[in-house]
This record gives C-alpha cells, sequence and structure tokens, in this order.
C-alpha cells in the first residue's frame, strides 16, 4: 500500500476515535425500603428494616450500586419515599438512558393496590408513575409485602419459574415486577431466618446460590428462579401454608441481567456433592444468613461479609458443622474434614450459638499492682470449657512482686490456683467476656532494709523472710479477638480481693492489673 493512501486512512480512523461517543459506566441506583407498621388490622413486623438493609448491603457489595446512590430507608412517610425517588431522578439526569436501571425495593405491608407506610398508603399506579419520571432504562420494582394478619403474613396468578433475558448494561429496556406471593397468599415473615421468607432466599440467590453455571455472575433468571423453589418448598414445609412468588415484565429483551457479581469478594467456596443442603450461621447468632445447595458438576461459591460461622450441612439424612473465620476477599475453601458430626436437632436449636470445639486452653501474662507490692509479673496456663454463653474454667498461676519504701524493700512470690465461672456474648469478631471465681495462694514474702550492707558489718540480720496463705475471690472484664478459625487473643482487666495470713497475722489484700492470653480451642 503506498503511503499516499496509507495517510488518510490513518486520518480517517483518528477522526473516528475522536468523534465517536464513548459509553459511560452503568449506573445502578437502588431505593430499599422497610415498613414495619401497617393500616389497622396489619400486624407490625419484626424484620421489614433488616430486609431493606440487607438488600442495601448487598446490592453494594455485589450489584454495582455505589454507597452514595444507595438510599435506604426506614419507616418512612409517602413524601420521603418520594422524595427519595427525585433524589434518584436528579442523580440519573444527564446520563444516556440505556446507561441507568433503578431498582426499588419495599418491605412491608401492602395489598394488591397499594403498599401500606403505617396509615398511610402509596398506590402502585402512582409509584408506577413516580418512577417512570427517572430515566432510566430499566426499573425493577420487588415488593414483599404484607397482605393479611395471618403468621404474620406479607403481601399476581403464579406461574413456574421462567426464563428472563435481559440486557446487563442495560440495552434491554423496561419494567419488571418482582412480587413475594400470588394473589390471595401471604408473604410470611420467619423468626428463624430473621428475615421475610422471599427476601432471605433472594439474597442468598444473589450472594451465590442461585448461580446455576458457576460464572460468579448471577441474573435476575437465576435469582428469580432460586427465590421461588426455595420460597415455595419453605413455606410449605414451615407453615403448611403455600407461597408463590410471581413476575411480571414488560422488556425489549436484550442480553441476560446480571444483578451481581461474587468475583473479587469475600467468598465460601464448597465441595461438589449431590444433593447437600448447607445453612449459614454468624457465630453466636441463631439467625440464618444464607443457604444453598451443592451441585455434583461444580463447586457452588457464596459470598458474605467478614466475620465467623457456623456451617450446617445435611446430606444424605446426616447432619454435620464446621466453624470457619473468614477476612475480607479471603476465598475459603470448605472442605469434607472441616465438618464435625452434630446430631440434627441440635444443630436446629442452636444454630451459630454451637459450640463445635468447648475446650479452650490458653497461656497468659498478667501485669499487676497491689498493696503487697508495687509492680508484679504472673504467667498463668488456663483451662475453661465452654457451653454457648457460659464457661467453667481453672488455672494455675504463679508471679513475683517488688516494692519499696524508706527503709526497706520488698519482694512477694506466690503459686496459686484460680477457679472462673464466665458469661460471654459475641458481637462480630468480638466475643465479651465477665467471670468471677476463687483464688488460693501460698506465697513467700521477703524484706531487705535498705541500709543491709552497714547491718551485716555490725552483725545484724538484714533479711526477713515469711509463707503464707491468701484465699479470696478475683474478678475480669475482657473481649477475645479471633486470630482464626480456633486461634483466639484474650485481653482482660482484672482486680482480687484476699486474705492473707502471713506468720500467724491476717491482713486483707487487693489487686488489680491488665492481662493477655493467647489459646486454642478443642
Amino acid at each position: 500500500m503506498t503511503r499516499r493512501v496509507v495517510a488518510p486512512l490513518v486520518v480517517l480512523v483518528a477522526l473516528l476515535l475522536v468523534t465517536s461517543p464513548s459509553r459511560a459506566d452503568p449506573l445502578r441506583l437502588l431505593v430499599a425500603i422497610g415498613h414495619h407498621s401497617g393500616l389497622a388490622g396489619d400486624v407490625p413486623l419484626k424484620h421489614s428494616a433488616r430486609d431493606a438493609t440487607r438488600v442495601r448491603d448487598l446490592f453494594v457489595q455485589l450489584g454495582g450500586v455505589r454507597p452514595e446512590d444507595a438510599f435506604l430507608m426506614v419507616d418512612p412517610t409517602p413524601a420521603q419515599v418520594f422524595a427519595a425517588i427525585d433524589k434518584v431522578a436528579a442523580i440519573a439526569s444527564g446520563r444516556q438512558i440505556n446507561d441507568v436501571s433503578v431498582l426499588f425495593y419495599f418491605s412491608g405491608h401492602g395489598d394488591r393496590q397499594a403498599l401500606h407506610l403505617g396509615r398511610e398508603r402509596i398506590l402502585l399506579s402512582d409509584l408506577d408513575r413516580k418512577l417512570a419520571g427517572v430515566a432510566a432504562g430499566l426499573r425493577i420494582v420487588v415488593t414483599d409485602a404484607c397482605r393479611t394478619s395471618d403468621l404474620r403474613g406479607k403481601g399476581v396468578t403464579s406461574t413456574d419459574p421462567f426464563s428472563v433475558t435481559l440486557d446487563a448494561t442495560p440495552r434491554a429496556s423496561g419494567v419488571i415486577r418482582l412480587h413475594a406471593s400470588a394473589d390471595g397468599e401471604v408473604a410470611q415473615e420467619s423468626d428463624e431466618l430473621a428475615s421475610a421468607v422471599f427476601t432471605h432466599y433472594w439474597l442468598s440467590g444473589l450472594a451465590g446460590a442461585a448461580d446455576v453455571n458457576g460464572d460468579a455472575r448471577v441474573t435476575f433468571d437465576e435469582s428469580y428462579a432460586f427465590a421461588y423453589s426455595q420460597t415455595l418448598f419453605r413455606s410449605a414445609r414451615a407453615s403448611g401454608v403455600v407461597q408463590r412468588p410471581a413476575v411480571e415484565t414488560a422488556l425489549r429483551e436484550g442480553a441476560p441481567i446480571v444483578l451481581t457479581n461474587t468475583t473479587s469478594t469475600t467468598l465460601l467456596r464448597f465441595p461438589r456433592a449431590a444433593d447437600s443442603h448447607y445453612i449459614i450461621y454468624g457465630v453466636g447468632s441463631r439467625t440464618v444468613l444464607a443457604e444453598l445447595w451443592s451441585s455434583s458438576e461444580r463447586r457452588v461459591a457464596l459470598a458474605v461479609p467478614p466475620g465467623r460461622y457456623i456451617v450446617h450441612r445435611r446430606t444424605g439424612g446426616h447432619a454435620a458443622a464446621a466453624q470457619l473465620d473468614l477476612d475480607k476477599d479471603q476465598e475459603r475453601e470448605v472442605h469434607a474434614a472441616d465438618f464435625h458430626a452434630v446430631p440434627e436437632e441440635t444443630l436446629a436449636r442452636k444454630g451459630g450459638d454451637l459450640i463445635l470445639h468447648p475446650n479452650e486452653l490458653s497461656v497468659g501474662y498478667v501485669a499487676r499492682t497491689s498493696r503487697l507490692y508495687d509492680f508484679g509479673h504472673e504467667l498463668g496456663v488456663r483451662y475453661e470449657h465452654a457451653w454457648d454463653s457460659f464457661a467453667l474454667g481453672i488455672s494455675g498461676t504463679g508471679g513475683t512482686g517488688s516494692g519499696a519504701s524508706i527503709t526497706q524493700e520488698s519482694t512477694v512470690s506466690w503459686l496459686g490456683l484460680d477457679g472462673v465461672a464466665e458469661v460471654r456474648s459475641t458481637i462480630g469478631r468480638l466475643v465479651l467476656r465477665a467471670g468471677a471465681g476463687p483464688r488460693v495462694l501460698t506465697l513467700v514474702r521477703s524484706f531487705v532494709r535498705n541500709d543491709a550492707e552497714r547491718l551485716a558489718l555490725a552483725g545484724y540480720n538484714t533479711e526477713r523472710r515469711f509463707r503464707g496463705m491468701a484465699l479470696g475471690g478475683h474478678a475480669l472484664v475482657g473481649a477475645r479477638l479471633s486470630l482464626g478459625s480456633r486461634l483466639w487473643l484474650d485481653l482482660d482487666a482484672r482486680s482480687e480481693l484476699l486474705g492473707v495470713r502471713v506468720n500467724g497475722e491476717f491482713t486483707a489484700a487487693w489487686s488489680a492489673g491488665a492481662g493477655a492470653d493467647v489459646g486454642l480451642s478443642f
């Protein structure tokens, strides 16, 4: 090709690159609402605020929604809801309409024509008109709304799950309305799940349980199919009252819509197996965080927040559990060796309060001050056995302390045994501890005069030594930080009050200190 031909082509390509419009990143906007009360006769809900919070958190973590574009509202008025939609519309203005999608989620009471917000209502027709004012190519409206007072019921002819293909960017446009139940059916709320049943399974699916092809992306189709089947199964099994989610669409279809992406996040990966049911609890909680079924064809993954978890496995009529700790952005492979056989009724009753490794062994150090000495050091070995939020233990200790006055210096050495009864409370990865128990010591106390050298020259005894016993009680408050699935660090503030008998004389002595223990559960 001659230089005369090449030059115009280069210029043409450059002009096309400069003048062609660049496609902006997709913009996803979210309004998540939880409202616990409704009209007269509506039974107050317990978990609607938590449902809305979980929806917001999941779409910020996995759904491509920026935190500043996610609006969470608890018990709002209709005016506040419409004001939030106006803010969403303002954010969307100026963007290409096909680059924008809006998700509106509501957990609360409602009926076929309206959402109930306390004593007020929002007509669904008015909500549709308000959302239509947002310059978005795709609008998804999800309502987990009560319709009756039965079963703390919540609220549409239902059909079986079907394929809905939408565009991930989105190039498809239109409206999806996803309902928690069909006409005439209650949308149930569960105390065990601490959630509306449909919302629980929809979010479990979006976290990865619904990822049928294992591509780390969950489409609307996948999430709906999973939520439909699991909600139907759970409602029929738990209450005998069937709940069937339903969907309405008015779309121009494109590629499948991807609602969440589970790459670059904290993941649990489960082994290949046929029909193993996994239930995930937070440690210290009896609330189910998520559920999924294994696949014999691939390893199923579930996105979870960083934290400590009890994983309950049901397979072949047998139950087992594993305790796992996950850091941010960690991928944790779950292996068969992680699980320990536990009776099904125990797992069902205790959930995340289950103690899989009740025995604890630790070594520690305490820095102390006391009436008997100015500053002391103590080392100890402790064994404890834990039951749920309670533990009993015994420890062996040994230490030394020293002090000084104008006329003499003193040292104290001791060996002892402690008993302790503790109460514990789990908050995230911290375990708060408070305990008390008896303490018994055998001790040696020595006094050396400051002018010992001069007195020694004169033939006087320069040191006095006494042996004795101490008996009393001690108390501690502190926190335990997990260092792994079974390793932990205790940081405590400690105090004691002892009755000390030395050389036939009785006196009361106190001490206070701070300690650290490193331990292993087994």
